[in-house]
């Protein structure tokens, strides 16, 4: 058997690790910030923009997380947002990152604060 636990901190502890570990395993749902919500400590969007050797650092123009990543991620171009996130999300549902209508069609994207 296994011994009892007595104090509130490490079960709430224990119930956290539990948490953490089923939402790992299940998918992502992203809640009213899109992008900042989803990417978070080792995945925020400054970590990883700083694996990749060509991207500069933004960190002193952005702010609002996607909206300000179109100063030079214009629609119609080369670097387009939505090319390069619509890659890397593929089967991450709609309404993760956007407000959808009542047809699950896009109309807006969700924004949050830099998380960084």
């Amino acid at each position: 058997m296994y011994p009892s636990i007595k104090t509130p901190t490490l079960k709430i502890i224990i119930l956290g690790l539990a948490l953490l570990t089923l939402g790992l395993s299940g998918s992502i749902q992203a809640g009213d910030e899109g992008c900042v919500t989803c990417h978070v400590g080792p995945m925020a969007l400054n970590e990883l923009l700083a694996k990749n050797e060509a991207h500069p650092d933004v960190s002193a123009m952005v702010n609002t997380i996607p909206t300000d990543c179109a100063m030079c991620h214009q629609k119609g171009t080369e670097m387009a947002l939505m090319g390069i996130v619509h890659a890397k999300h593929e089967g991450v549902d709609c309404a993760s990152c956007h407000v959808v209508d009542e047809n699950n069609m896009p109309t807006s994207n969700k924004t949050g604060a830099k998380n960084w």
